[in-house]
């Protein structure tokens, strides 16, 4: 892994989300050749997910973080019961978000289905992990902005935006 994120990365070894993208096609194209590719725009989904300083690119270390976050979500997806046509049906959304350690309820399910789901509310793979890394990330974020666990934060004008623009 560490060979083909050198061949992708910039001269300073970052990535984005381009060099992302051909790096995750070589990384599975290697280890799942089954499994479906990322779009640039998923791509740039994901990256978002670990880029705390919000640059457009992230380091080795991040890499790691989310290709971790990657593998996790993967095993959960092919874990759980999928419909004849691969998918994850709506049903699965709550136990699979349980697997993932991560809150569940209703209105979250809806979300996720309206943001990520096909039109008939399943969930195919790679949406299934952009969903997953985004869920993790806005929630991280959430619980640091939370410190007092009250379930309400407050936000200025620049961090809204970054979380509601780019997370």
């Amino acid at each position: 892994m560490d060979r083909a994120k050198t061949i992708h990365a910039t001269q300073d070894g970052r990535l984005t989300n381009t060099q992302l993208q051909k790096l995750l096609a070589s990384l599975f194209n290697e280890f799942a050749p089954t499994l479906p590719s990322f779009t640039l725009d998923m791509c740039r989904c994901l990256l978002a997910s670990v880029d705390t300083a919000a640059v457009g690119s992230i380091d080795y270390e991040q890499f790691t973080e989310l290709w971790k976050a990657i593998s996790t979500g993967t095993r959960i997806f092919y874990n759980m019961p999928r419909q004849e046509d691969g998918k994850l049906g709506k049903d699965q959304i709550v136990p699979a978000l349980q697997a993932a350690g991560l809150p569940q309820d209703n209105f979250l399910v809806q979300l996720s289905c309206v943001r990520y789901a096909d039109q008939d509310n399943s969930f195919r793979y790679p949406n299934f992990i952009c969903c997953l890394l985004k869920l993790k990330s806005v929630i991280g974020l959430f619980q640091a902005a939370d410190r007092s666990g009250s379930g309400t934060v407050t936000l200025d004008y620049h961090q809204w935006l970054r979380l509601a623009m780019y997370s």
